[in-house]
């Protein structure tokens, strides 16, 4: 009499399950596939999950009055709350991008050599939000600004991310209604 769990004629090689017993050569393949399975099915979990960021990113490209992209361009970005200045160049097409940005307010100011400066003032940054920012510079010397004082655009069509930070003194002073866990706090953004 032959049990699936007990094998020992086609197996040569039986191992012991946690109630004591033989697992054949099949019962340890579909474990094995189950757990291939099981752990390709986490990693694509974790890698999705990862897919929300907690920063934002600033870019767009820089032009000369008439629209012929500017190369070599250089554009800082100062966060107004920390003072910090991430510095990059424009590329050979004339785009910039500056990924990694912590949300908040920031002022953008782009230099090239025989241009005004283009400097904007106020530009609020949230989280998972792309702000793009299109420069066009006017002939004239490094010592004049051009200061362009308007907001960044409100509507954001690059993606549907939704986002937004939640500072310690409106968390302490929201009710949850008892309900102090990771939902009660989801529902305090918009669009979710």
């Amino acid at each position: 009499m032959e049990h699936w769990f007990l094998n020992l004629k086609r197996d040569r090689s039986p191992q012991l399950n946690p109630s004591g017993k033989f697992l054949t050569k099949r019962a340890r393949r579909s474990f094995s596939l189950f757990a291939c399975l099981w752990g390709i099915f986490a990693l694509v979990s974790a890698t999705a999950a990862f897919g929300q960021g907690i920063t934002g990113s600033i870019t767009g490209d820089v032009t000369d009055a008439s629209g012929a992209s500017l190369a070599g361009a250089t554009i800082s970005i100062r966060q107004l709350d920390t003072n910090e200045v991430r510095t990059v160049t424009s590329s050979d097409r004339g785009s910039y991008s500056v990924p990694q940005l912590h949300p908040g307010s920031y002022t953008i100011t782009i230099d090239k050599a025989g241009f005004k400066t283009f400097q904007q003032n106020n530009i609020v940054l949230a989280i998972d939000q792309v702000v793009q920012i299109h420069a066009k510079l006017e002939i004239g010397s490094e010592q004049q600004t051009i200061t362009v004082n308007s907001d960044s655009p409100v509507l954001q069509t690059e993606n549907s991310a939704v986002g937004l930070v939640i500072d310690s003194q409106t968390l302490q002073n929201t009710p949850l209604n008892s309900h102090l866990s990771i939902i009660g706090l989801l529902q305090l953004i918009p669009g979710v």
